[in-house]
């Protein structure tokens, strides 16, 4: 097998590898990936992103090629016959889910093998990556269409979900020391490319969709006893590299 996980992304529990693999017992699965939430500096749109594109249940068979390869894992045969399409802009493990599926192989979703995804990124960096990806879309998925009216009618939906969620966000910002004003750059950064990523990733309506016979709850919870301790581990300090705090 092999496993890809992003530069900053870490395992939540102990089990995290054992569960990646366990779906690949049957022989029809290509790909799996895991559940994704954020920290304590994670925004609260991208909280309600992660909760939205990651669910808690899992399946063993699922019917359409969102995937997302910060945390999955590929079966090794696959690969060498059916590598990345490295001429994309974005969206690569999407493209290689979908033709997985078209070959007749099997994309698993393991809800139990569960990562935190930190990103810390400028207004700029947001809107250019999914610039790239809706440009990659266009390609992969080539009946997706993104006009004027689309972006329109998902600016004014995006708007009334962050009031109908007003409340919720304000607990959030007084916990988490946030803004408390609309975040802008979700809205004009993330809609024009977002509109064409959760059409590729999101078929319908609401969460990811799981094909009747083949959901399994979730296993592991919050056990403490499977949490890995990282308080030994400071933030990243110069250079980004890892250190541990002094010894006293």
């Amino acid at each position: 097998m092999l496993l890809f996980a992003s530069a900053h992304v870490y395992p939540v529990f102990n089990d995290w590898l054992k569960l990646m693999l366990e779906p690949f017992e049957d022989e029809r699965v290509a790909l799996v990936y895991g559940k994704q939430r954020g920290n304590e500096i994670t925004r609260y749109s991208e909280h309600q992103i992660f909760a939205k594109w990651f669910p808690e249940e899992s399946t063993r068979n699922q019917l359409h090629p969102f995937c997302n390869n910060a945390n999955c894992a590929i079966r090794k045969k696959v690969w060498e016959s059916q590598p990345y399409d490295e001429t994309l802009t974005g969206l690569e493990d999407i493209d290689w889910a979908k033709r997985a599926l078209e070959s007749g192989r099997r994309i698993a979703y393991q809800a139990d093998a569960v990562i935190i995804h930190v990103h810390e990124e400028r207004w700029r960096n947001v809107f250019n990556r999914y610039r790239r990806e809706a440009i990659a879309l266009r390609l992969i998925m080539k009946h997706e269409k993104f006009n004027f009216y689309t972006f329109a009618s998902l600016l004014i939906e995006k708007l009334l979900e962050r009031l109908a969620a007003g409340s919720a966000r304000r607990g959030f910002v007084e916990k988490h020391g946030q803004h408390p004003s609309l975040p802008t750059d979700a809205i004009l950064g993330h809609l024009p490319g977002l509109q064409a990523v959760v059409s590729a990733r999101q078929p319908g309506q609401g969460a990811v969709l799981l094909p009747e016979g083949y959901i399994a709850k979730p296993k592991g919870g919050e056990d403490s006893s499977r949490k890995i301790d990282y308080t030994h581990i400071q933030p990243p300090g110069p250079g980004g590299t890892m250190v541990k705090p002094p010894s006293k």
